[in-house]
């Protein structure tokens, strides 16, 4: 990075300070160009021939980001929002760009900060895993130069399933995280369904669109501090609820889990709904997806050594 300060009037002395402190007690000079190693607050301040000090001091921190990072790969989202996470679908591998003859790159991939002993960065990092990857500069003697940069990437798994893409509806008025999120063939921890505390028995259901055959759900989803409880039923064109799965008692277990598959004797199924069941501490679960799945994949699964 490189500051120059130079006075717009003849016979001006220009003050500097790369710490923020007052410039009053250095002597004029005009400092040219200065190359910062690393961010600092730079203090400019401009006095006339006299010494009085002329309009106001120019105060700001300057953030050395010498590092360029770039993702590249099966990427679900081509930009992704302020703030949030990049998410992707198979592995991606991230690059790291910056000045040659600099210094040395390091990085981490669990959000630790990067220090001199960390990773090497020699060629772009494959990344098949959700990870916090956080890169940073260091000078051959360890000390760091700028500031680091830092990229979160989260692993988006896309399955097909009876139910994937067709729209749901949920229990109450509240449409976000919106009910479709369950049953959209995406297992995406930024893309679920939570009833809000004061929600009662809530629920949420897909229309299969005709009667079709099912042997079987697979739920992923997650509470906080648990298993998520949840029931599930199903009804044909009659309209006729039969219950499919209880996993009510998921909710006094103390076990993470995020995945919970359920097979039961093939029915002939139009609508299926989950009602999910309040944790002991008060909160509910959230659903990630719900896949529902035909008799036929369930056979398959079981005869695959």
């Amino acid at each position: 990075m490189v500051v120059e300060a130079e006075p717009r009037v003849s016979g001006d002395r220009v003050l500097v300070t790369l710490d923020g402190s007052d410039p009053a007690h250095l002597e004029g000079r005009r400092p040219g160009a200065m190359r910062l190693a690393s961010s600092a607050p730079v203090r400019i301040q401009v006095n006339d021939p006299v010494g009085r000090v002329r309009g106001f001091p120019w105060l700001r921190f300057l953030e050395r980001r010498p590092l360029n990072v770039r993702v590249t790969g099966g990427l679900e989202d081509d930009v992704a929002a302020v703030g949030e996470p990049i998410r992707f679908l198979d592995s991606i591998q991230v690059s790291v760009r910056w000045d040659e003859g600099e210094g040395k790159v390091r990085y981490t991939v669990s959000g630790e900060p990067p220090g001199p002993e960390s990773a090497l960065y020699e060629g772009p990092v494959a990344v098949g895993e959700t990870a916090r990857f956080r890169v940073r500069m260091f000078t051959e003697a360890g000390s760091p130069l700028g500031e680091a940069e830092r990229v979160s990437l989260m692993r988006v798994t896309r399955i097909s399933h009876l139910a994937g893409g067709l729209p749901a509806r949920g229990s109450g008025p509240w449409r976000v995280p919106a009910a479709n999120f369950v049953f959209d063939g995406l297992v995406d921890p930024s893309r679920h369904w939570t009833p809000p505390a004061w929600a009662e028995n809530p629920w949420v259901e897909v229309d299969l669109g005709r009667e079709v055959a099912v042997g079987g759900v697979t739920v992923y989803g997650s509470a906080r501090g648990g298993r998520p409880g949840y029931r599930v039923a199903g009804a044909g064109s009659d309209g006729r609820w039969r219950p499919l799965v209880d996993r009510s008692r998921n909710a006094e277990g103390s076990i993470l889990e995020d995945k919970f598959e359920d097979e039961f004797d093939p029915q002939s199924l139009r609508v299926l709904r989950v009602e999910l069941v309040r944790a002991a501490d008060g909160s509910w679960p959230s659903l990630l997806e719900v896949a529902v799945l035909p008799p036929s994949l369930l056979t398959a699964d079981r005869s695959t050594p």
